[in-house]
């Protein structure tokens, strides 16, 4: 089973971004920055029809980037992301299908019923015997006491 992690998706979706608006972006910047430079470095006046010429650079942008070969490679891009994203959806409907299989197995509830009691008698017999080994020691303990006290008292009952 896939699993998407949140920076994987986002560096997916950086690179799909960057196919989608980079070049358009670099042109309209390029384009920006030569509009910038003609008004800095002419000393002369800009003539209206400079100024014209750039508004209908600058407004056909937009077509241009509607008009180029890369709107065909983001289409493409897009359908192969709808493919498997699609394919996707298929594997995990059929993974929550074998769950759900897992779930309705004939004698499930018997079999975890027995589970949770094989488990709570083992922590009975555990109990068990941590209290039947406390007694041994405590025995144990008792005997070497009684044995240390008669040997420096002398005492022998």
């Amino acid at each position: 089973m896939t699993k998407f992690t949140a920076q994987s998706l986002y560096s997916d979706l950086s690179q799909l971004d960057d196919l989608i608006f980079k070049q358009g972006q670099h042109q309209l910047e390029q384009e920006l920055n030569g509009f910038v430079q003609g008004f800095e470095t002419k000393d002369e006046l800009i003539l209206v029809d400079s100024i014209a010429k750039t508004y209908v650079q600058l407004t056909s942008c937009e077509q241009k980037l509607k008009n180029s070969e890369d709107t065909m490679l983001v289409t493409a891009t897009q359908q192969k992301s709808k493919l498997a994203l699609d394919d996707l959806t298929q594997v995990l409907e059929s993974v929550n299908q074998v769950r759900a299989e897992k779930n309705n197995l004939p004698f499930q509830s018997e079999r975890e019923a027995y589970l949770i009691e094989r488990e709570e008698r083992k922590k009975a017999i555990e109990r068990e015997l941590r209290r039947e080994s406390d007694k041994i020691d405590e025995r144990y303990a008792k005997l070497t006491r009684d044995s240390i006290y008669r040997n420096l008292v002398g005492y022998n009952p």
